[in-house]
């Protein structure tokens, strides 16, 4: 992965146009889903004729950030977060899409979205609004700082299970060795990603537009989905 992106980098700044600006965007998780992100972005802002930087951030902090004007775009967000971040200016073709999954030490946990995990003591990284919205009123429900909280929460029983992005959840659970914890498919949610520009930047927020749209029709925003993914083991 590290490898493309220098190499998108690198075509950045042999980039004809002396006239391109900077743009600082804010990400609030690391992981496979987030390197997706940057390489379609630094695609994308390529195509626009500009440049794109990235600052990981928590995820409150960025929205407020970027809503105030401190940055210029927040990587990839949920649907309609304009409507309570005024100043955001949600890109309308979505450009990528994550599915969170449940990730579990029980053996006869069955996944039929969101009301059937009711019964069970959930946890989640703070960050994920998804999963904190969708089972907003459940009884036993524990938000924590990060996802390695999370998952050591549940490792030591004081959570059933954890809902989490896939592959962030894969790959954090590779690294802190927790053998006996399970991924149970279907999908939880499967959920569309938007790219957000700060209301001052509404001809960015056209060009960016037809970029994703080019990139999806040419094929190009699946090639370098793909070439993430033979990374993530």
């Amino acid at each position: 992965m590290k490898n493309l992106v220098f190499y998108l980098l690198f075509c950045l700044m042999l980039s004809p146009t002396l006239s391109a600006k900077t743009y600082r965007t804010t990400q609030v998780i690391s992981g496979p889903l987030a390197e997706m992100g940057q390489a379609l972005l630094i695609e994308a802002y390529y195509r626009a004729g500009e440049r794109v930087v990235f600052e990981l951030l928590p995820s409150a902090n960025a929205l407020e950030a970027t809503n105030s004007g401190e940055y210029d775009a927040e990587m990839f967000r949920i649907d309609n977060l304009q409507t309570k971040y005024a100043n955001l200016i949600q890109i309308p073709t979505s450009y990528l899409s994550s599915e969170n999954v449940v990730f579990t030490r029980l053996s006869d946990l069955k996944v039929e979205g969101y009301e059937s995990l009711k019964p069970y003591s959930i946890a989640y990284r703070s960050s994920l609004k998804a999963a904190e919205i969708a089972t907003l009123g459940f009884p036993k429900t524990s938000q924590l700082q990060d996802l390695d909280s999370a998952l050591r929460f549940m490792s030591i029983g004081r959570a059933d299970l954890v809902v989490e992005e896939r592959w962030l959840g894969l790959k954090r659970i590779k690294a802190l060795k927790l053998n006996n914890v399970s991924l149970v498919e279907p999908p939880v949610d499967q959920l569309k990603l938007y790219h957000y520009v700060h209301k001052d930047h509404v001809e960015l927020a056209a060009k960016l537009d037809e970029a994703f749209k080019q990139m999806l029709k040419d094929g190009s925003a699946q090639s370098i989905i793909e070439s993430v993914l033979k990374n993530v083991e």
